[in-house]
C-alpha cells in the first residue's frame, strides 16, 4: 500500500515537461527562492485597475493581454496592487502564453464575492500543462477572487490535458486569502483525461525551496487534487498554513503534502471543513495526505462523507499532531474485505505521531472499520512512537477504536467509548425506554432531562427506570468499565435501586447495595479485560418501582 497516489499517465508526462523547465520564461523580476528573503507583500507601490489595460471582464472577451500588460507595469514599478473589477475576466491561454506569471511584491485583489477569473485553453499541444497563474516570485498575494477552470470547450474538441489554476514554483511568501478555486471538474471530463487541479507544486531542481505558503478562508472545490506535489519532485517545502478553509467535491486528495524524494516541513491545517469527496477507485481520495512530512499539525477540522480515509500518513512522516478534529461518514466505500478501513491511516515508518482529542463517528459504516489503523503497510518498517489519547468514539454497529498490526510502540491513554454512544445488544426498562444522555422520562427515548446526581450534571450516560437491563458487546477490546451511579436528582429523596454489572459468564463484577434518593453517588470501576459482554442491571430493591429512576452517569469503557 506504499505510495498509493498514482497519477494518470498524461499527468506524469505533462509534469515531466513542466519540471524540466518546458514552460514560459519567468516574467521580469523573477527570482529563485534561494535568493528571496522573508517578507510580506508591500502595500501598493502602484495601484492599477485591470480595466485601464483594456480588460472587459464580460466573460467573452479574452482579457489575457490586459493581464500581461498590467503585470509588466507592476514589474517595472517594483510591485504593487492589481485591482480586478467585478465581473468575469476570461483568460484564454495559448501556446505562446501558457500561463500568467505574477511579478514579485504584487497583490492581485478583487471585489469580494464578485470578481471571477476564468481559465480556458486552446487545443494545441495537449501534452503541455496549462495554468492560470504561475507563482515564481516572492511576496505574492491573491485576495477576494474566484478562480475557475472552464474545460467545456476542450471537452467538445476531445482535447486531453492536465491543467491547474495555480502553478507554484520555488518562491517565498505566497498567500491566498478568501480565494475560491473551482475546477468545475466532472466525471465525464476526468474519464476523457481532462484534468483540473488547484495548486500544483512545480519542481525547481534538487535543493530548491518553496517557503511560507498560506491559504486563509479559501474554498477549494470540484478539482482533481486541491493542492499537491508529485512523487517525482525533488523540491523542498518549508512552512504551509491552511486555515479556516473549505474543501468540497474534489475527486482525489484535497491536500496532498507529498515529498517522498524531498523534504517537506512545518505544515499546519486548522479550523477547516473537508466534505463530499468524489473519489471512486481506491488509491487517493483523502482529505489530507502526508508523505515524508516532518512536523505537521492537523487541528480543529471536520471531515464528512469520504469514501476512503480522511487522513493518510505514510513514508517516514514524523512529529505529526492530529488534534481536536471530528470524523463522520468516512471510509464508507463498500468493497471486498479490507482490514485497513479507518479514519486515520498510519503506515511505512511514520513515527512520533500523536492523535489526541478527536471525535470519531462510525455509525454510518456498514462494514468493519476502526477509527485508527497502523501497520507497516507493505514495507518492512512499521510505524512507531504513536500516542493515542483523549479521543471519543461512536462505534455504530461495525466500528472499533483501533487496529495495530506489527506496531509495538503505542501509548494508549483515556480513549473512552461511552455506553450511550454504543449499539446495545438488547435493553429492557421498567417505564419507557432507557434514554441515551438523558435521565429516564417515562415515555419516549428523548423526553428525559440532563442526568444529575447529588447536584452534579452529566452530559453523557444512560437514564433508566428499575427494573432495567442493558446488554453491550465488548469483544475483548476494553480494560475498564467506569460509571457514577445513583437515583436521579429529579426524584428528590424518593426511589430505591440496586445497580449490578455482570459479565457474559454470569460473574457479578459489581453490585451496589440499595441506593436511595438521599444516598451519596457511588463510583463503579471494574476490570473488563477479555470480557465479551456486559449486562448493566438496575433492580428495584424489592419494594416496587415507584420513583426508581437510576442513572449510569458518565458510563464508559476504557
Amino acid at each position: 500500500m506504499k505510495n498509493r497516489h498514482p497519477l494518470r499517465l498524461s499527468l506524469m508526462c505533462a509534469w515531466t515537461l513542466l519540471a524540466a523547465g518546458c514552460s514560459p520564461d519567468l516574467a521580469p523580476g523573477a527570482e529563485d527562492a534561494d535568493s528571496a528573503t522573508p517578507g510580506t507583500t508591500t502595500a501598493a507601490l502602484l495601484e492599477l485597475d485591470l480595466r485601464t489595460k483594456g480588460a472587459a471582464c464580460n466573460g467573452t472577451t479574452n482579457d489575457l493581454p490586459a493581464f500581461i500588460a498590467a503585470f509588466k507595469s507592476l514589474a517595472s514599478a517594483g510591485g504593487g496592487t492589481l485591482l480586478v473589477p467585478a465581473g468575469n475576466c476570461l483568460v484564454k491561454t495559448t501556446t505562446t502564453n501558457e500561463m500568467l506569471t505574477i511579478p514579485a511584491n504584487v497583490t492581485v485583489r478583487g471585489v469580494a464575492g464578485a470578481s471571477r477569473i476564468t481559465l480556458e485553453a486552446d487545443s494545441a499541444l495537449p501534452e503541455r500543462v496549462r495554468a492560470l497563474f504561475n507563482i515564481a516570485n516572492r511576496d505574492i498575494t491573491l485576495q477576494d477572487l474566484e478562480l475557475v477552470r472552464n474545460q467545456a470547450p476542450e471537452l467538445a474538441r476531445e482535447t486531453k490535458r492536465t491543467s491547474a489554476l495555480i502553478i507554484l514554483r520555488p518562491s517565498s511568501n505566497f498567500t491566498m486569502r478568501r480565494v475560491v478555486l473551482d475546477g468545475q471538474q466532472t466525471e465525464e471530463q476526468l474519464a476523457k483525461e481532462l484534468v483540473a487541479h488547484g495548486v500544483m507544486f512545480a519542481s525547481g531542481g534538487e535543493g530548491a525551496l518553496h517557503r511560507n505558503i498560506r491559504m486563509e478562508q479559501c474554498t477549494v472545490r470540484n478539482l482533481v487534487y486541491g493542492l499537491f506535489q508529485a512523487s517525482n519532485t525533488y523540491t523542498n517545502v518549508s512552512g504551509i498554513v491552511v486555515n479556516q478553509s473549505t474543501f468540497e467535491g474534489n475527486f482525489k486528495d484535497d491536500l496532498e503534502f507529498n515529498a517522498p524524494k524531498a523534504d517537506m516541513a512545518d505544515v499546519e491545517v486548522s479550523d477547516s471543513t473537508f466534505r463530499d469527496n468524489r473519489r471512486v477507485g481506491y488509491g487517493a481520495g483523502f482529505g489530507i495526505g502526508l508523505a515524508n512530512v516532518q512536523g505537521a499539525v492537523i487541528r480543529g477540522n471536520s471531515f464528512d462523507n469520504y469514501r476512503y480515509e480522511p487522513i493518510h500518513i505514510e513514508d517516514r512522516s514524523s512529529k505529526v499532531l492530529v488534534e481536536g478534529n471530528t470524523f463522520t461518514r468516512s471510509y464508507t466505500a463498500v468493497h471486498a474485505d479490507t482490514t485497513w478501513r479507518s479514519h486515520i491511516f498510519i503506515i511505512n515508518n511514520s513515527h512520533d505521531v500523536t492523535v489526541r482529542g478527536n471525535h470519531f463517528d462510525m455509525s454510518a459504516n456498514t462494514q468493519p472499520i476502526q477509527a485508527i489503523y497502523a501497520s507497516p503497510g507493505g514495507s518492512i518498517y512499521p510505524p512507531y512512537g504513536l500516542r493515542i489519547e483523549q479521543n471519543t468514539f461512536v462505534l455504530g454497529t461495525h466500528g472499533q477504536r483501533f487496529l495495530f498490526s506489527e506496531v509495538k510502540d503505542v501509548v494508549l491513554n483515556d480513549n473512552p467509548v461511552y455506553v450511550s454512544d454504543m449499539p446495545w445488544l438488547s435493553q429492557t426498562n421498567g417505564v419507557g425506554p432507557a434514554e441515551r444522555d438523558r435521565s429516564n422520562g417515562d415515555r419516549g427515548a428523548t423526553d428525559g432531562h440532563t442526568l444529575s446526581l447529588a447536584g452534579v450534571k452529566y452530559a453523557k450516560g444512560v437514564g433508566v427506570h428499575a427494573t432495567s437491563e442493558i446488554v453491550i458487546h465488548l469483544g475483548g477490546q476494553y480494560s475498564r468499565f467506569k460509571s457514577h451511579i445513583g437515583v436521579d436528582d429529579s426524584m428528590g429523596s424518593a426511589g430505591t435501586v440496586v445497580f449490578s454489572v455482570i459479565d457474559e459468564q454470569g460473574n457479578v463484577l459489581f453490585q451496589s447495595g440499595t441506593l436511595k434518593g438521599t444516598s451519596t453517588t457511588q463510583v463503579v470501576d471494574v476490570d473488563v479485560v477479555d470480557k465479551q459482554q456486559l449486562r448493566l442491571l438496575v433492580g428495584n430493591a424489592g419494594d416496587g418501582g415507584t420513583c426508581d429512576h437510576g442513572d449510569w452517569a458518565g458510563a464508559r469503557l476504557d
